[in-house]
């Protein structure tokens, strides 16, 4: 009996599977994408924040999750979701879709913003007289010539 209900349920199993692949597919390629500029963000709320293989409840990855603290980069938006990579404290690289309202702006990103008006002209920091250089045993100031 305990057999037979268990193939009865196959169906269902393997549906939500493909409907989430499914999701996921459609979600990358019409969600909208963020800027590289600010797209970190860090986890709020209380509790843990799960993840998801496609945007949708019905798709919860089971015990992966972050903390609030921990940081994210997001990439794509798609209804209340965000997808987004997780680096674990062992380098491990986590993908997957997180609840959005969750998620607090840091405005900081992985790119620079090219955007932001930097300086033209950039004092240096050390004039050229002011090295001094010592090549095979030898002193060398670019102020007095070579030394010993």
């Amino acid at each position: 009996m305990r057999l037979l209900i268990f193939f009865l349920f196959i169906p269902f199993i393997v549906s939500a599977n493909d409907s989430c692949q499914n999701l996921d597919k459609n979600a990358i390629s019409q969600g909208a994408r963020f800027s590289n500029t600010q797209n970190i963000y860090r986890v709020g709320g209380e509790g843990r924040l799960q993840f998801y293989s496609a945007p949708d409840r019905k798709c919860l990855i089971d015990h992966v999750f972050v903390i609030p603290g921990d940081s994210l980069i997001a990439y794509i938006e798609y209804e209340d979701f965000y997808r987004v990579m997780y680096f674990a404290r062992n380098n491990e690289q986590i993908s997957g879709w997180v609840e959005k309202n969750r998620l607090r702006e840091t405005h900081q990103g992985i790119a620079p913003d090219y955007d932001f008006p930097y300086p033209t002209k950039i004092k240096p920091v050390a004039k050229a007289s002011d090295v001094t250089v010592i090549l095979n045993k030898q002193r060398i100031s670019l102020k007095n010539g070579m030394n010993k």
